[in-house]
Parts: structure tokens; C-alpha cells; sequence
């Protein structure tokens, strides 16, 4: 879908950012290396993916970290990575982000449950 949403725009491989799951890349591997470019010729999309069983209960913000950190890293802001997500750098425009464990607050996260709590209550 991707492909030929970029056919169809004429968009430049350069100007397209992917933030998927690391499983939609293993999936589709000839799919993405259409977007890949060409060696000397045409700079790739800027492809980021992610183990969603790896992100924690905070997800939410941590997927707004993460789309702000590919929409840095593929304009070439590669300075100021946050401590909360390791980079693994697979090439130039693939890269593997990891997000750390972090602690929070007891009062934060009784929060949080207690909102989930009511919100399962309600239905």
C-alpha cells in the first residue's frame, strides 16, 4: 500500500518516514526494499521499527517520543536522542528502536489503573 501511495504522489523515497512494527517489515521484506533506493542513485524512505511487546504501559507517550525521534533522525537530527529509547542503527534510513524500562511513580500508575478500572466498569 505504501509503494504505490508513493507511485501515485510522486513523492520523493526520501521524503517517506515508516514507523511499523518489526514484524510488518519481516512480513513484507521485497515490499520494503522497493523503498530502500538505490545505491548512488536515490536515497531511501527512512524506515524505524519497533517490538510492540516491548513498550510498557505508557505506550501512548512513548509512541509520540518515537515519531518525533524518526521524524528527527530521517531530516538528519541525529543529536539529542532521549535516554528513554536505545537506537539500534541497522543502516543510514533503517533503524530498530528499543524502548528502556523506566520507573514511575506508585501514585502515577494507581492512577492510571484506577481511570482503567472505572473506564472497564462502565462498559
Amino acid at each position: 500500500a505504501i509503494r504505490e501511495k508513493v507511485r501515485e504522489t510522486g513523492t520523493p523515497l526520501k521524503n517517506v518516514v515508516i514507523l511499523a512494527a518489526e514484524k510488518t517489515f519481516s512480513d513484507d521484506p521485497e515490499g520494503f526494499s522497493d523503498l530502500k533506493g538505490s545505491p548512488g542513485k536515490e536515497v531511501g524512505a527512512f524506515m524505524a521499527m519497533v517490538n510492540p511487546a516491548e513498550l510498557n504501559d505508557f505506550s501512548d507517550t512513548m509512541l509520540i517520543e518515537m515519531l518525533t525521534i524518526v521524524l528527527r533522525m530521517a531530516f538528519s537530527e541525529k543529536s539529542a536522542l532521549p535516554a528513554e529509547i536505545d537506537i539500534d542503527f541497522i543502516s543510514d534510513r533503517i533503524i530498530r528502536l528499543i524502548p528502556r524500562a523506566s520507573r514511575h511513580e506508585l501514585s502515577d500508575l494507581q492512577k492510571r489503573y484506577d481511570s482503567q478500572r472505572r473506564f472497564i466498569e462502565s462498559a
